[in-house]
């Protein structure tokens, strides 16, 4: 007994640690994810803890952690601080990284659960049973795209509404830690798809509430799964919904840069009602397994504007890297536009 107490203590103090790192709005330097390869639920002294392992481009290895619930999910996020007085040697190193989950569950789930633990990119299923002796049962899940529709502010975060495929919705508000200097918050919002799941193929709408941690006028910008939303979006009251609308691409033109890992760039045309909201590109995250790359071209603006309804032409770029070789279909707006090869 006096062992498992001794454990939660140190937990609750680590947990505490990774509480202020995932607090501290104050620190001027940017954050930069880790790969995670492997995550692993294991016992430390009679607690629950996860055990994260990857290995970093390079020698700097002090790393640190936040965590957060959101939609019954719990985020963790590893990451480094980029500081520009430090310098790295260009090695590979392998990293093992221990979190203790086992309060924070608890403190969220007073009875049998079941959730998605999200380290980065990484996706497990766990089954959760409180006053289990045996670690808990889990299963590794794949990571899938929604399509988000509709943004609205509430009085305390973020309403999403759109359509999604066979899984669980993961969602969360979460500050762009990559320019601690700016107020920009991101909307994420993705699937974690179940192998075990039984579904009838297709897409079934969905409708979220997330809460925010800092909501307007503290954030002086949202952007919902890439798509900035327009500034009026943190001014305007609560209820105003805006719509991620696909607009009409004409013309679409792609070219291969040769960079490490290389990149696509992509050009669309086009033309709008006359709505002078600008055009967007955003790339669907490549997912591992699947060979084609997924561009959205479409502008957020609310819902009940009225347009002069008069073409005018557009002209977008967007690129992204693709960190594995092959030959990828390219979709725009979900339309077959060619074939690539890296």
């Amino acid at each position: 007994m006096m062992k498992r107490m001794i454990a939660l203590l140190m937990a609750g103090l680590l947990m505490m640690t990774g509480a202020l790192a995932y607090a501290g709005d104050d620190t001027p330097f940017p954050r930069q994810r880790v790969p995670v390869a492997t995550v692993e639920i294991i016992d430390t002294l009679d607690a629950v803890s996860v055990r994260i392992t990857g290995t970093l481009s390079d020698s700097c290895d002090d790393l640190m952690w936040a965590w957060a619930w959101s939609n019954d999910s719990l985020f963790i996020d590893l990451y480094r601080e980029i500081r520009p007085e430090v310098a790295c040697a260009a090695v590979e190193t392998p990293y093992e990284f221990v979190v203790p989950i086992e309060t924070l569950i608890s403190e969220h789930f007073a009875d049998p659960a079941q959730f998605v633990l999200v380290v980065n990119d990484f996706m497990l299923r766990v089954d959760w049973q409180p006053d289990s002796s045996d670690l808990p049962y889990t299963l590794q899940l794949s990571k899938g795209t929604v399509r988000v529709e509709t943004v609205e502010q509430t009085a305390g975060g973020v309403r999403l509404t759109g359509q999604m495929g066979c899984g669980y919705l993961v969602a969360r508000v979460v500050k762009d830690w990559t320019q601690p200097e700016a107020t920009l918050y991101n909307v994420e919002a993705s699937l974690a798809i179940d192998p075990a799941m039984m579904c009838i193929a297709g897409f079934v709408p969905f409708e979220v509430t997330l809460e925010a941690a800092h909501t307007p006028p503290q954030a002086e910008s949202y952007a919902v799964n890439g798509f900035v939303l327009p500034r009026e979006f943190v001014t305007d009251p609560p209820g105003q919904v805006y719509g991620i609308m696909d607009m009409p691409v004409d013309e679409v033109e792609f070219t291969l840069q040769e960079s490490f890992p290389p990149t696509l760039n992509l050009t669309a045309r086009g033309f709008t009602d006359g709505c002078d909201f600008p055009i967007q590109v955003v790339f669907d995250p490549i997912l591992e397994g699947l060979p084609y790359i997924s561009a959205r071209v479409a502008r957020v603006a609310p819902i009940a504007i009225a347009c002069p309804m008069m073409a005018v032409p557009f002209t977008v770029s967007g690129s992204i890297t693709v960190p594995t070789p092959g030959d990828y279909l390219l979709l725009v707006n979900d339309e077959e536009r060619g074939t690539v090869s890296f």
